[in-house]
Formats: C-alpha cells, sequence, structure tokens
C-alpha cells in the first residue's frame, strides 16, 4: 500500500490558506507513524507561514490606506492654483478663488488658458501685501485688516 502527501486548497483564491492533508490506503503502524511526523512538520511549517501571510494582509491594508490618501492629496493639488503677485507666490484653491466674481474667478474658469509653459505660474500684476488681505477676505467672507 502507498501513502501519499498533497496540498488541498480550502479556498477559491490563490491567497487563501491551503490546507495540508496525507492519504493512506491502509492504516498501519508505519502510516501513524508518517503521519505523526508529518503533523509535526507542517506545524513548524504552517505556523510561521500563516504569520507572514498576515503581516502580508497588513502590510497591503497599510498600503491600500496610503494610496487612498495619495489620490485625496493628488486631487486636492489639482484643485490649487499657483499665482505669481507682484513676485511673490501665493497658492489657494480655485474653490475661493471662484466665490466672488471678479478677475480672479474669470483666471481660474475653464474660459480662461491654463497652459502656463515650464512650470511657471500666472502673473498679477499687483501688491502682494494688499493681496494678502484680499486673499484672506475671500477665504473667510470678512474683512480682517491690520493694526498697524
Amino acid at each position: 500500500f502507498r501513502t501519499s502527501i498533497v496540498m488541498l486548497p480550502k479556498g477559491r483564491f490563490p491567497e487563501d490558506n491551503y490546507k495540508w492533508g496525507i492519504t493512506m490506503n491502509k492504516v498501519t503502524a508505519a502510516n501513524i507513524a508518517r503521519w505523526e511526523l508529518f503533523s509535526a512538520a507542517t506545524g513548524r511549517v504552517v505556523q510561521p507561514v500563516d504569520a507572514l501571510m498576515q503581516g502580508l494582509s497588513l502590510c497591503r491594508q497599510a498600503f491600500c490606506e496610503g494610496l487612498a490618501e495619495a489620490e485625496a492629496l493628488n486631487s486636492a493639488q489639482l484643485a490649487l492654483y499657483q499665482m505669481d503677485v507682484g513676485g511673490a507666490p501665493f497658492h489657494t484653491c480655485t474653490e475661493v478663488l471662484q466665490r466672488h466674481e471678479g478677475m480672479l474667478s474669470a483666471m481660474v474658469s475653464d474660459e480662461f488658458s491654463h497652459n502656463f509653459v515650464g512650470g511657471s505660474c500666472a502673473f498679477v500684476d499687483r501688491v502682494p501685501t494688499w493681496f494678502l488681505l484680499v486673499r484672506q477676505y475671500m477665504r473667510v467672507d470678512a474683512v480682517l485688516l491690520p493694526k498697524d
């Protein structure tokens, strides 16, 4: 009689766990000894593999969460509008610039060309000191003047 060791899939997908089985055509003392050796050997192998699979699952979950966070950040950066106001760089969301009708909302609209050469940005020929106040007003809909 013959004893054979087979690997039987437990699930439908390759990453699912596998269970190991042994088929015996006849129960004999030799086959029982082989079974005990087999069980001990698989126990020593299966536990570390299971631990590695759990670690891989945690890594996969962390990767998916990081990917979602990166996609959200990319979406937010696409909505970011870069301007050069009087030589000073300004960054703000297009949503902020579209809150009030005027030159700035027209600049970020689809009707205005956004093809800047060499990574440059839109230039606004105004005093940057005052533009800080304009941008703050557009953000909070309130005039916040400095004390001085």
